[in-house]
């Protein structure tokens, strides 16, 4: 999803329990490569990991399923979309304050910028499932469903 539309607040969400969650955040951990390393490790702990990026084109994601293959081979994929209104996304970002990467004064350009570059996920990506969501309803249910498929894999 783009800036705005709740990656962090979902990723929040699924980490509250650290020992089953590792939250893969770019704007905390600086850039991508230490992302891939972070993601790594919390596959091989065998945790469930949320990468938390906007991910906008196949290219970006498909880095993601090949850090995760690279660990332990096959696994369940999830792609959640995040596919919310754009006005209320850059509302969300000029409201927020203390953003590491991201500024209130631009909030407008770069938002429009990300939904114009935004590729929604398409079947060939090869991810086990795709979840979407449009409205923050929706986010709630896909963070419900992302859980409860968490606790089935234990199983």
């Amino acid at each position: 999803g783009i800036p705005g539309s709740g990656k962090s607040t979902l990723a929040q969400q699924l980490c509250k329990d650290p020992s089953r969650w590792e939250w893969i955040n770019q704007d905390t951990l600086g850039n991508r490569q230490e992302c891939e390393q972070a993601l790594h490790r919390a596959l091989l702990a065998g945790k469930s990991a949320v990468v938390d990026r906007c991910n906008f084109d196949e290219r970006q994601r498909d880095n993601w399923l090949r850090v995760a293959r690279n660990a332990v081979g096959h696994m369940h994929t999830v792609a959640v979309q995040l596919l919310l209104p754009l006005e209320l996304c850059i509302q969300r970002v000029a409201n927020r304050t203390g953003h590491p990467t991201l500024a209130r004064h631009n909030a407008d350009e770069v938002c429009r910028r990300f939904y114009g570059d935004f590729q929604v996920v398409q079947r060939f990506e090869r991810f086990s499932q795709v979840l979407t969501a449009h409205s923050e309803q929706d986010v709630v249910h896909v963070t419900r469903q992302l859980l409860e498929l968490s606790l089935s894999m234990d199983v």
